[in-house]
């Protein structure tokens, strides 16, 4: 099967990109910088310079795919507006849609618990980015899939992902409990996700 991905780079990404290589798909992921081409290379996929604003660039690397994972987006409402949120994580992946059009069989959409009652910009923008992609498949028939993971960790988690910052705070003793302690998480492993 012929994938590509957006966002194959990040943390959950090199861990999709690796797991469809070793099934044998022909991975093709989009970098934005050359010097993330050859840790994609290692990875078995193939890294394609590009960038979501430049639809001609998208509409020819999804030609005849198989399969879109769309992962690509700012996580972090640390140094972002909503202006950068909506921007990259709405506006770009209307970009993608557009372009997967006819040129596609199916997308994956990697969105967020946090779309469903959004309290920060992150979470909004993913609940805009799910509105957008309900419209593509209501009006242009584009097969997509919505998947909201929970809190995602695992191996190469960055200091952006929620489980370092928890294990930090405790290790320096500023974990503060909030309520009786007895708070529940939903926590789903990276290998568990791909």
């Amino acid at each position: 099967m012929k994938v590509f991905v957006t966002g194959g780079t990040g943390c959950i990404g090199k861990h999709l990109v690796k797991a469809l290589a070793e099934n044998g798909h022909r991975v093709q992921v989009l970098v934005r910088e050359k010097k993330d081409l050859t840790g994609v290379k290692k990875s078995g996929a193939k890294g394609i310079l590009g960038n979501l604003e430049d639809k001609k660039f998208l509409q020819d690397a999804l030609s005849g795919c198989d399969l879109c994972y769309h992962l690509a987006a700012i996580r972090s409402d640390w140094g972002y507006s909503w202006q950068d949120h909506y921007h990259t994580n709405v506006e770009l992946t209307n970009n993608l849609l557009d372009a997967a059009v006819g040129r596609v069989k199916h997308i994956i959409l990697i969105s967020s618990v946090k779309a469903d009652h959004p309290t920060t910009s992150y979470g909004k923008s993913k609940q805009q980015v799910e509105k957008v992609a309900k419209e593509f498949y209501r009006k242009k028939n584009l097969p997509i899939t919505i998947i909201r993971p929970a809190i995602v960790f695992g191996p190469g988690d960055s200091f952006l992902g929620m489980m370092p910052k928890l294990i930090s705070l405790i290790k320096n003793g500023k974990f503060i409990t909030v309520g009786n302690g007895k708070n529940h998480l939903h926590l789903l492993y990276i290998e568990d996700l791909v």
